[in-house]
């Protein structure tokens, strides 16, 4: 499951820097190395979890769209859509709601491991936490004020970490109770 953990804070981490000799844009926490490290743990897990199943396919297709984005953004190649609505669209999708789902789709897996390990795995918690995720999510889409959506970015950033602190709780429990390794 330690996977899965590291594979979501990549994803959902999302801090960018200039490459200075490229004038590309360069991924601190790669979200392509986050989308591996996921299906690693969704293979060992997916007999676990009924949720986990789900989503190999499109955790596949975000290895590789996501590994063609780190290359052409760091070497600044861009294809001239940046400020068009399609580009909007694939941003929101790849950026927001594709990450949002896997991320539904883990926590729900995480529940059924839980709840067949007769174990406390926070998912009420995480459940709320994600509400909120979709509730700023859906704001920062809805509302382009630049100072309101740095606010919102922020705000999710605290909500990502906190369900990433509950996950790594969740980890604990269930590696003490010997129900995973």
């Amino acid at each position: 499951m330690i996977n899965i953990i590291i594979g979501l804070f990549l994803i959902l981490i999302d801090i960018t820097i200039t490459a200075p000799q490229t004038n590309g844009i360069i991924d601190i926490f790669p979200s392509v190395l986050g989308y591996l490290f996921l299906l690693i743990g969704l293979r060992k897990y997916k007999k676990d979890a009924h949720g986990f199943s789900d989503i190999k396919i499109i955790t596949l297709i975000m290895v590789l769209y996501s590994a063609i984005k780190a290359v052409t953004s760091y070497f600044g190649i861009y294809t001239g859509f940046e400020k068009t609505l399609i580009y909007n669209f694939e941003d929101t999708l790849t950026n927001i709601i594709v990450p949002l789902y896997i991320t539904n789709r883990i926590l729900l897996g995480v529940q059924d491991i839980t709840e067949k390990s007769d174990i406390n795995g926070h998912t009420d918690t995480l459940r709320v936490l994600f509400v909120y995720s979709l509730i700023i999510n859906a704001l920062y889409i809805i509302v382009r004020i630049d100072a309101v959506s740095v606010l919102l970015k922020i705000a999710d950033l605290g909500v990502d970490l906190t369900v990433i602190f509950y996950l790594i709780l969740t980890y604990s429990s269930l590696k003490t109770s010997k129900s995973i390794d």
